[in-house]
């Protein structure tokens, strides 16, 4: 089988536990496949590649790090379903599974057979018609960015006016990030089996509730975003800088968001 490996090199100890990883797969007749970032971190000449060739080579994905890398790795996975196995060198690890003292006898039932593989939704938004799409296994935020007043917001569900927040932003979260960046600004905590978005007003004018939407099994759900303002920004969480896009569209900045179009698998 291919592996891919997907890890935080700048967590402690995450290089010696993809070493120990490598050293596995090679024992067991398994082939790695790393990413140019992680190939060129490693002792030795370890022969990385693109984005494409990861996802494309891919078989099953091991995360070594946090939530975070597995947040990452649904990123970058999204929509080729290829399973993922969190291995957590952090302090919460909710969605990582194995810790590295673990991880050969983990790997040993994976390849095996003897796993569970657990469903999760994805969002996926982008702003404008001709903006590229981008997905998320937590959430997406839309928020004021720099301005020190309340944008206003506008709700759309499969082309149906919700309603208006004014507010710093707006949470779009998943029930997997339903314990997240939504639960800390009053949102719901949903069972991540469901297939729901939640939308969390950041810090409302108003005495706005979270607003949770259920989607239908296998639905294409689409929902709207719209602004007045000519200051939104967009942030990915835990994106690098070049993921915050300004919208200065002179007075509209809609973003269309889909949910059950896309999922990751992890293993359990």
């Amino acid at each position: 089988m291919k592996v891919g490996i997907l890890a935080n090199i700048k967590k402690n100890g995450s290089l010696d536990v993809v070493e120990e990883l490598l050293n596995w797969l090679s024992e067991h007749g398994h082939q790695a496949v790393l990413p140019e970032e992680l190939s060129a971190s490693l002792r030795g000449r370890r022969k990385g590649c693109s984005p494409g060739d990861f996802r494309k080579h891919s078989q099953l994905v091991v995360a070594i790090g946090g939530d975070g890398t597995i947040l990452n790795a649904a990123r970058v996975l999204a929509p080729h379903d290829v399973p993922v196995l969190g291995v957590n060198l952090g302090t919460l690890g909710f969605l990582a599974e194995v810790i590295p003292r673990d991880l050969h006898r983990a790997m040993g039932k994976v390849l095996a057979g003897k796993h569970t593989i657990e469903e999760r939704m994805l969002l996926k938004a982008r702003i404008g018609d001709s903006g590229a799409w981008h997905y998320a296994l937590n959430d997406m935020v839309i928020d004021k960015g720099g301005i020190s007043r309340v944008i206003e917001l506008h709700v759309w569900i499969d082309d149906h006016f919700v309603g208006s927040y004014k507010a710093d932003g707006v949470i779009i979260s998943t029930p997997t990030g339903s314990t997240a960046y939504s639960l800390s600004a009053g949102g719901p905590i949903m069972n991540p089996k469901m297939r729901a978005i939640v939308a969390t007003p950041i810090c409302p004018h108003s005495l706005a509730a979270p607003l949770g939407h259920r989607s239908r099994r296998g639905a294409q759900d689409r929902g709207g975003l719209g602004s007045r303002e000519d200051d939104l920004q967009r942030r990915w969480p835990r994106e690098p800088p070049s993921a915050i896009r300004r919208c200065d569209d002179g007075g509209r900045s809609p973003a269309d968001l889909e949910a059950g179009s896309c999922r990751v698998a992890l293993l359990l």
